[in-house]
C-alpha cells in the first residue's frame, strides 16, 4: 500500500541536471519523486553527514539564484524602501495629528465644563426668579382678587386676539 502524500509530486528531467545535483529518485527508475521521499532523503543525508549531498544543495541553490533577475530584485528592493519611508512619514504625521487632537480635546473639554457650570448657575437663577414671581403674583391675587381676575382676563385676550 502506497503512503498518502498530501503534497504535489515533483517531476524532474534528469537530462537538465547533467552533474546529477538532485538526490537519486525511487529505485524503480522513475523520474517522479514524492516530496516526502525527498525530505526523508535530505534529512537522512544530513544526519549521516553526507557531504556530497550538501554540495548538491549548494549547486541547486546556485542554479535557482541564476534564474532570478537581479535588476527586478533591485527594483523591488527600492520600491519597498520607498514605501517603507512613506509609511514612516505617515506614521509620524498620524502621531502629530493624534497629539494635536488630544490637546484640542483637552482644551474643548475644559471650555465645555466651564459653559456647563455657567448654564447650571443660570438655571438656578431662573428657577429662583420664577419662584419669586409666582409667589408675588399669588400674594397680589390674595390681596387684590378683583384686579387679579381683570389682569388674567386681559392677559387671555392679549394672547388670543379676536379677529373682527
Amino acid at each position: 500500500m502506497k503512503p498518502m502524500n498530501h503534497f504535489q509530486e515533483i517531476t524532474t528531467n534528469r537530462e537538465e541536471f547533467a552533474d546529477d545535483s538532485l538526490p537519486p529518485g525511487p529505485t524503480s527508475g522513475s523520474t517522479t519523486t514524492g516530496l516526502s521521499e525527498l525530505s526523508v532523503s535530505t534529512s537522512m543525508s544530513a544526519l549521516n553527514g553526507d557531504e556530497s549531498f550538501m554540495g548538491r544543495d549548494v549547486s541547486v541553490v546556485s542554479k535557482l539564484s541564476a534564474l532570478v533577475n537581479h535588476e527586478d530584485m533591485e527594483g523591488l528592493k527600492k520600491s519597498q524602501e520607498f514605501i517603507s519611508a512613506k509609511l514612516v512619514k505617515t506614521a509620524d504625521r498620524l502621531k502629530e495629528f493624534n497629539q494635536f487632537s488630544s490637546d484640542t480635546l483637552k482644551n474643548q473639554q475644559w471650555k465645555f465644563e466651564e459653559h456647563t457650570k455657567v448654564l447650571v448657575e443660570m438655571h438656578k437663577d431662573l428657577t429662583a426668579i420664577s419662584r419669586l414671581t409666582r409667589n408675588i403674583s399669588q400674594k397680589l391675587a390674595k390681596d387684590y382678587p378683583e384686579e387679579a381676575t381683570l389682569a388674567a382676563q386681559d392677559l387671555a385676550t392679549s394672547k388670543n386676539p379676536q379677529i373682527d
